[in-house]
Formats: structure tokens, C-alpha cells, sequence
């Protein structure tokens, strides 16, 4: 990440009026890391008189640093992952695999709530645009 994204990212959040409030983490396995325990963030986001929460789990790398606007809007569900055939063929998961589905379940989930937060339009499609 640049200084250039960082500020794209909180130009944005300023330009919709998106709060984000990170809480205390605790170090735990991520459901995608069973291996290694991360420090593992609560997150909310606020736009509007709306909310959603999500679990930011930290890199290894950068331990119990607080994620930034950009570490959470970079990744954040901003699609909707459409049929689970379609979602396993896009990921490269295997249809057969009871934790494909988990994970779609998991993005769909998600999706949903990004979608009740910031709605279809200009606001995500500037979401979309933070890399």
C-alpha cells in the first residue's frame, strides 16, 4: 500500500460520511489460518444510520497493528459472488467441499450487509476503485 491509497482510502470514507471504529483484538486462528493464531480485529463500519461488523484478521507480519480504512475497505466483499457453482469456478474451490461452501456462505453473508450499508451506486462503485 502507498500513502497515495491510504488517502484514497480515507478521502473516501470522508467523501460518504463511513465511520470506522476498530475494537481490541484478541489472538486467536482465523478460520482461514488454522496453522498460526493472528490478532484478530473487530471492525464496524457506519454510513447513514447504518452498520455493519466484520472480524479483521491481521497479517503475521504486522501483529496487533490496528488495520487502517485501507486494510478494511480493500477487503471487504464489494461483488456479489452470485451461484456457489459460479463462486467455486471464479475461486477455484471444489464444488464437493463442505468448506467452499462455508466460505461462500461466509461471502454471501457479508455481501449482504455491505450491500444495506453503502448500497448499489456511486458510493461502491467507489469502494471498488480502493486497491
Amino acid at each position: 500500500m502507498s500513502e497515495y491509497e491510504e488517502q484514497r482510502a480515507k478521502e473516501t470514507c470522508k467523501k460518504y460520511g463511513i465511520a470506522m471504529k476498530v475494537g481490541e483484538p484478541v489472538y486467536d486462528y482465523p478460520v482461514w489460518d488454522e496453522e498460526y493464531p493472528h490478532y484478530i480485529f473487530p471492525v464496524t463500519l457506519r454510513k447513514g444510520g447504518k452498520s455493519m461488523r466484520i472480524h479483521f484478521g491481521q497479517s503475521r507480519a504486522e501483529g496487533d497493528k490496528a488495520p487502517t480504512e485501507y486494510d478494511i475497505l480493500t477487503c471487504i466483499t464489494k461483488d456479489d459472488p452470485g451461484s456457489f457453482e459460479n463462486f467455486c469456478s471464479d475461486f477455484g474451490y471444489d464444488t464437493d467441499s463442505r468448506s467452499a461452501e462455508k466460505t461462500y456462505k461466509a461471502v454471501k453473508a457479508e455481501w449482504k450487509k455491505v450491500l444495506r450499508v453503502f448500497g448499489e451506486g456511486e458510493c461502491l462503485d467507489d469502494l471498488r476503485e480502493i486497491f
